[in-house]
């Protein structure tokens, strides 16, 4: 299968090219697309929605596992930390801000699985309120997903945080689904703003389907005029504005490139994470296990042992752990924070009490005077590779 496609971004009037928090990127070679959009109330949403794109392109999340997220996520943090100043050059009050809050952004993404002339099957994965649309050849309908309506984006949407203390598997969950595009096919990758005024039918006076081909015949060049002339005359909001539009071809032509395909990861990134895999088993680090084996996928074509219930168990400790931590560190200024701590070490100290992962937590609840807690001797101050310090706020 081969597309012709337009990549189209303009900003919100108050910002510019240095400022828009939408971002984007593609690999076409590979059948890679992504959009992010930085919330615009957090510090430095444009790096972390770049970070998540660019990440998505190079190194693409091939499922929606709350695992497998986990692990693709500390990835993206890596990334997104490098392109920052240090926290230390930042200014007192804006170094708290982001230690506290972090950046968080939607995502929307797509990837090319089977790629024949005839057909192209891909993966959509998206949080939040950006979105993929698209509409059949000769169609008058148009399809979005993850959001269905307009209603759906007065809510707030979901997003993805930069902070891993911020991040909650059972809540922070991806969405996917499976589609299958055939020649003359268009769909786009589009931010909120776009996203919803094609839904709604601009101001009411269009259908979607007239809001949407009229995005598609947009090029780069009058993109910039295309937006200002909807903000004016058509009930688009004012906010930045990206998309990424796909009109599939059964042929090369000016205009259409050939979709390639991605369908694993990259054989070095593999030999990586079973290395890590490994490490962390023989360190006993059931959390990092669990995150690094994620969805399993990674390993399918490696000779890599998995005795019976490991994976479980792994996964059970990292539940426990990170449950515990999420309710604790909100516990930990109050007065009766001991008394609190308490009650939740009843309940997950069957699981944690003997868990090197866990070691910090122990050595946080020790320090509170809750009782039943045993601090191996010798278990060093710092915390080891895979533990989270704890501390009052959800934020390190």
């Amino acid at each position: 299968m081969f597309a012709e496609i337009s990549i189209l971004e303009y900003w919100k009037s108050e910002h510019d090219l240095n400022t828009l928090e939408d971002a984007c990127a593609l690999d076409a070679g590979r059948g890679l697309f992504a959009v992010a959009d930085g919330a615009g109330t957090t510090l430095f949403a444009r790096q972390w929605a770049m970070a998540l794109v660019e990440l998505f392109v190079s190194c693409p999340l091939l499922s929606a596992d709350p695992f497998e997220l986990d692990w693709w996520l500390g990835l993206a943090r890596a990334r997104y930390t490098e392109g920052l100043p240090a926290p230390e050059r930042l200014p007192p009050a804006v170094r708290q801000k982001w230690r506290r809050e972090g950046s968080q952004a939607t995502l929307a993404a797509l990837r090319v699985v089977e790629s024949e002339p005839e057909y192209a099957l891909v993966k959509l994965l998206a949080i939040g309120d950006s979105c993929l649309l698209w509409r059949p050849a000769g169609g008058e309908v148009v399809e979005s997903f993850p959001l269905r309506s307009p209603a759906e984006f007065a809510r707030p949407p979901l997003c993805l945080p930069s902070q891993a203390a911020l991040f909650r598997r059972s809540f922070h969950r991806l969405q996917e689904q499976w589609l299958r595009l055939r020649p003359n096919d268009c769909v786009m990758l589009a931010t909120d703003a776009l996203a919803r005024w094609i839904l709604a039918g601009g101001d009411g006076s269009l259908t979607p389907n007239q809001c949407f081909e009229l995005v598609a015949r947009q090029v780069p060049s009058s993109w910039e005029a295309f937006v200002e002339e909807g903000r004016a005359l058509r009930g688009l909001a004012d906010d930045d504005c990206t998309a990424v539009v796909l009109t599939c071809r059964r042929t090369l032509s000016e205009r259409a490139i050939l979709l390639g395909t991605t369908q694993s990861y990259q054989a070095a990134l593999q030999q990586e994470r079973r290395r890590a895999f490994e490490e962390a088993r023989r360190a006993g680090d059931r959390r990092r296990m669990a995150v690094l084996y994620g969805d399993g996928t990674a390993f399918q074509e490696q000779d890599l042992v998995i005795f019976p219930g490991e994976i479980e168990l792994a996964r059970c400790v990292a539940e426990a752990l990170d449950e515990l931590l999420w309710q604790l560190r909100p516990l930990l200024n109050r007065a009766d924070a001991a008394e609190q701590a308490a009650l939740l070490w009843q309940r997950y100290a069957p699981l944690l009490a003997a868990e090197p992962c866990a070691a910090s937590l122990r050595r946080t609840l020790a320090a509170l005077g809750v009782p039943g807690v045993a601090v191996e001797i010798g278990e060093s101050e710092e915390a080891q590779p895979g533990e989270r310090p704890v501390r009052g706020e959800r934020t390190e």
